[in-house]
């Protein structure tokens, strides 16, 4: 992930850009039908997304004057006035831009208007929301995640009082959920959903399915199963959940014989499981190119396993959850790491 992630205008003076070098910056384009950001062609070369600030009016006008100016992989709307209907104003807008460039344009806001307007979940979303009033960092330099957005986010503005080497006076900083060399390219190591499956054990297709010949069922306790079908994605032999049920071995109880991974059909062997938790340990295999890892932790005082795809030193580790077939970062749901289990290439 950049070290930082920095938001700028021609209100932002650059004196040494070297200084960015390891940034991820963001930079104001146009707003409304015919301004256009008096930086932001000098800039464009060092810049990884741009933005459009909304006056408000026609959004496929606004959109138009936005995608003939911009030169990004990465397109927002930036969303601060008031309106009758801004859901309906930026969807039109946000569709206008996919329809002409192919882009899902992001949407960036303070998080009591997205708190307030029903914008679609589908959107990534960069939210502003400060921990003081103006933005004051109190000199620590650092988001306070005690105050982050209470809306779903995707970047959090955490100030606007921000100092960045290398830029005169006060700056917008950012911490993000995704890793942001460039939008869609997946950190060192780190899964990408273009070819892991992120699956849910009450799919279906799958979740009354027994497990072996236990009477449990998927849905209520394949949490694991679901995990390892997930890896199988990612090895590139995918197989549902369903088929893991019938064809690993388990114990009358439905516990796995961990060894029964170890399948030419999966791609995959089972390399150890470990019964604490080391955190030097599961980066490294995160790291791996051929290795991956699953994690036991707690759910109502059961324990439950999700597959590890990302890190953030900011966020912690990033999860494949089974529970719900969802994406998130490890802190915002378990808090305890019981275990882990490697997993190999066969």
């Amino acid at each position: 992930m950049a070290n930082k992630i920095v938001d700028l205008s021609h209100h932002n003076k650059v004196k040494d850009w070297s200084k960015l070098k390891d940034a991820f910056i963001i930079h104001k384009c146009t707003q409304g039908t015919t301004y256009l950001d008096p930086t932001y062609k000098e800039r464009k070369d060092k810049i990884q997304a741009s933005y459009h600030f909304a006056n408000g009016d026609d959004p496929i006008q606004e959109a138009d004057w936005y995608i003939k100016n911009q030169n990004e992989k990465m397109l927002i709307l930036d969303w601060e006035i008031e309106h009758l209907d801004p859901a309906w104003w930026c969807e039109k807008f946000i569709e206008r831009v996919k329809e002409k460039t192919g882009i899902d344009c992001w949407l960036y806001t303070n998080d009591a208007r997205a708190l307030k307007h029903t914008f679609p979940s589908k959107w990534k979303k960069w939210i502003a929301r400060y921990k003081y009033k103006g933005g004051d960092l109190r000199d620590t330099g650092m988001p306070d995640y005690a105050y982050q957005p209470k809306s779903d986010w995707d970047i959090w503005q955490f100030t606007s009082n921000g100092k960045v080497e290398g830029i005169d006076g006060r700056v917008d900083l950012n911490v993000s959920k995704l890793p942001m060399q460039t939008p869609e390219t997946p950190t060192q190591g780190e899964a990408t959903t273009a070819v892991f499956k992120v699956l849910s054990q009450k799919d279906p297709k799958w979740g009354e399915d027994f497990i072996g010949s236990s009477g449990l069922k998927i849905k209520n306790y394949g949490c694991l199963i679901t995990c390892i079908s997930s890896l199988s994605s990612w090895y590139g032999k995918y197989k549902d959940p369903a088929w893991m049920a019938k064809n690993l071995s388990f114990t009358p109880s439905g516990l796995l014989y961990w060894n029964s991974i170890t399948k030419k059909e999966l791609n995959m062997r089972f390399v150890y499981r470990y019964y604490q938790r080391n955190d030097a340990k599961i980066r490294e295999i995160l790291a791996s190119k051929d290795n991956a890892c699953i994690l036991q932790t707690e759910m109502n005082g059961y324990q439950h396993w999700v597959a590890l795809i990302g890190y953030s030193r900011i966020l912690g580790y990033k999860i494949s959850d089974p529970i719900d077939g969802k994406i998130r970062y490890f802190n915002d749901k378990y808090k305890v790491i019981k275990g882990y289990a490697e997993v190999a290439n066969y």
